[in-house]
């Protein structure tokens, strides 16, 4: 009977390991992000554009710029993919969400793989470390 019970919480315990590897988290964003320069000094549109770009393409990420104040991330490595959409003025930069494929992402809930999150956290740090070397 005891190992009954052992072998039934042994293959629960496995089941809920199995689960949280190939789990999913909600979805995190960056809003408001301060543009903080190395000198101090405030940063052109066009410096912060570049900063992201730069930041993105160091990531292995395709970067397009859409507008001023807007570029689009594409990661897409092996079979997976996450677009991103930065918007930025000299103050400060946001990172959403836009689209993704084969991510389970699940917009009732507004989760997603959790590895998206620590792309976005990598990018978001990126990004701070090309701004502060204007």
């Amino acid at each position: 009977m005891i190992t009954k019970a052992r072998r039934l919480l042994t293959i629960l315990a496995l089941g809920l390991a199995i689960m949280a590897c190939a789990g999913t988290l909600p979805v995190q964003n960056v809003d408001g992000a301060p543009i903080t320069t190395g000198t101090g000094k405030p940063a052109t549109l066009d410096a912060v554009q570049r900063a992201i770009v730069r930041a993105g393409s160091g990531l292995n990420m395709r970067m397009t710029v859409v507008s001023p104040g807007v570029v689009q991330a594409v990661y897409a490595p092996r079979d997976f993919s996450a677009t991103f959409e930065i918007t930025y003025t000299v103050k400060n930069y946001n990172i959403h969400y836009k689209t993704s494929d084969h991510l389970n992402y699940d917009p009732a809930t507004n989760t997603i793989h959790k590895s998206y999150n620590s792309w976005v956290a990598n990018l978001q740090r990126r990004i701070d470390n090309e701004l502060s070397a204007l």
